[in-house]
């Protein structure tokens, strides 16, 4: 893949339970959202990690993020259960 210095870091964990991964992180610069080097980004790491048995494949999104909610719909991502979170600013419901 090709060096994006656009996406800040995705932080994929190897050894979740078993077979199944974790997106940890995944960051991008406003100023490069909604361009397609998220996606790109994200398509080559679930490929690579699908080649090496990865099943499932699971990540955490805060629901008002709606672009990336949207981005991880596409992708197949389904909603598999719900955590509630109170913290300190009202982050609200964390999916």
């Amino acid at each position: 893949m090709e060096n994006r210095p656009d996406v800040k870091f995705i932080n994929l964990i190897n050894n979740c339970f078993g077979d199944m991964r974790n997106i940890s992180n995944l960051v991008a610069d406003k100023k490069f959202r909604r361009q397609g080097h998220t996606r790109a980004l994200l398509e080559s790491s679930l490929a690579h990690m699908q080649k090496r048995g990865a099943n499932p494949i699971k990540l955490t999104v805060v629901e008002w993020n709606s672009g990336a909610v949207a981005l991880y719909d596409s992708l197949g991502f389904r909603i598999a259960g719900e955590t509630l979170v109170e913290e300190t600013g009202g982050m609200g419901d964390v999916r």
